[in-house]
């Protein structure tokens, strides 16, 4: 079985028993990846909505197969195909990381303090040639690889196959700080308002069970 990641974007609808649906659909979800030989790489509730997103190393179709079953029809689900934002940068912007970053996982960002965000861009560059927008891409790659490795914040970063599509999840000391991150990126600066950004506060679902079930 070929390697994938994937995440899963599950918004639950109105119900009267919202609360038991989500006590419960983490639990079948990873009942049936685990199935399956796969492995849950981070998992979020978004703060302020009925809506949860779940990151898989393999297994998502048996995950979703599981959820389906139980609570098939109180889901919306989007599926998304992941790489990790790294190979991305070496591949295709021809951006040497070996030397620039600290390798982090999901459990970096759960050990850390300050606040949890879910930053998506969504990149255009239309009247922008090829190569500059390969190179202001590259430049983006630093700014936030040199974040990394500084440790100014913790995060991890994802590129959605097939699309000029990115996810990062950071966690930094304040809100103020995120924003002042977004306006000064390097393609926020050279493309404006082609450069589609949308921020969600999350936290982690582990957490957020612990504080649904007292």
């Amino acid at each position: 079985m070929a390697d994938e990641l994937i995440m899963l974007d599950i918004k639950i609808l109105p119900c009267a028993f919202i609360k038991e649906i989500f006590l419960n659909a983490w639990r079948v979800m990873i009942e049936g990846v685990e199935k399956k030989e796969g492995k849950l790489v981070m998992g979020f509730k978004v703060v302020g909505e009925n809506r949860f997103l779940a990151l898989f190393h393999n297994g998502s179709d048996s995950a979703l197969k599981h959820l389906n079953a139980a609570y098939g029809n109180h889901f919306l689900v989007t599926s998304m195909r992941f790489r990790q934002f790294e190979t991305f940068a070496k591949h295709v912007l021809g951006y040497d990381t070996s030397s620039r970053l600290v390798q982090q996982t999901g459990s970096n960002i759960n050990n850390s303090s300050g606040k949890l965000f879910w930053v998506k861009f969504n990149i255009a560059h239309l009247g922008k040639e090829t190569g500059m927008f390969i190179n202001k891409w590259r430049e983006e790659c630093e700014f936030w690889f040199d974040l990394k490795k500084r440790g100014d914040v913790t995060l991890e970063m994802f590129k959605t196959l097939g699309q000029k599509e990115v996810h990062l999840f950071i966690r930094c000391p304040s809100c103020e700080i995120l924003d002042d991150l977004l306006f000064t990126t390097p393609l926020s600066v050279a493309l404006g308002n082609q450069l589609e950004t949308t921020v969600k506060s999350v936290k982690f679902f582990s957490d957020f069970l612990n504080l649904a079930a007292n």
